[in-house]
């Protein structure tokens, strides 16, 4: 927890001599209320450890009672604020949606959201946001081996032997807020092995999505093969 609780730089021999905390259950309460309460935190924590270090040290410093600040993420900083402004990510596209809006959250697990609200008094991202998609106009759906035979000898041909693409008219997200209704209009979307993408991409921006999309890590050299 470097970065968070305070770091003796020394010899072993010392902290022994000391009587210095191994665990983080063993670290006074009035020291992880300190924590805590820091106005600034160090930017390169990892936000898992943030996480793992605000539920564990609200529990044992904050018995029965929700703690006035915790750190926080806001974009890439890590600051100070109140429990109740902070909203809790449990993957990638939440995230990525509060931190674009500079509002502040914990990247937790799923299975510890209500830990967090109940006993540190975070906010469930699905309280204030929604995500859904605006899907109109499909068109034929296609096998991509059958499309871009190529894929077959590379070497992530596993990857994509059973997926689809379907061209549409219109590809949305929609994101639902305090203020209203965002659109969002996105050049492919993918749902399970299906990929949806829209009408005016063509041969070659379908490839580079289908690589995006599945994860192929396919370089510009192995893209034009496939082309070819």
């Amino acid at each position: 927890y470097h970065g968070l609780l305070p770091l003796l730089k020394g010899p072993s021999q010392l902290a022994h001599a000391l009587d210095l905390p191994d665990e983080l259950d063993e670290v006074p309460s009035e020291v992880l209320r300190q924590a805590l309460e820091e106005e600034i935190y160090p930017p390169a924590l990892d936000d898992g450890v943030i996480a793992e270090f605000v539920l564990a040290a609200g529990r044992r410093a904050y018995r029965g009672t929700t703690p006035p600040s915790i750190p926080a993420r806001i974009q890439k900083a890590v600051e100070s604020r109140s429990p109740g402004t902070v909203y809790l990510a449990t993957d990638q596209e939440q995230a990525s949606f509060l931190a674009a809006r500079q509002r502040p959250y914990l990247w937790v697990a799923a299975q510890d959201v209500d830990a967090f609200v109940t006993e540190i008094g975070c906010g469930r991202f699905e309280d204030r946001f929604a995500f859904s998609m605006l899907i109109d106009g499909r068109q034929a759906t296609e096998r991509i081996v059958d499309l871009f035979p190529g894929l077959r000898s590379t070497r992530a041909a596993d990857r994509v032997e059973s997926a689809t693409l379907t061209r549409v008219a219109l590809l949305a997200k929609l994101v639902t807020t305090e203020e209203g209704v965002e659109d969002q209009m996105l050049p492919w979307y993918l749902d399970g092995f299906s990929l949806l993408v829209g009408q005016e991409a063509d041969e070659r921006q379908c490839l580079t999505f289908i690589n995006e999309a599945f994860g192929l890590h396919l370089d510009n050299a192995e893209l034009r093969q496939v082309m070819q």
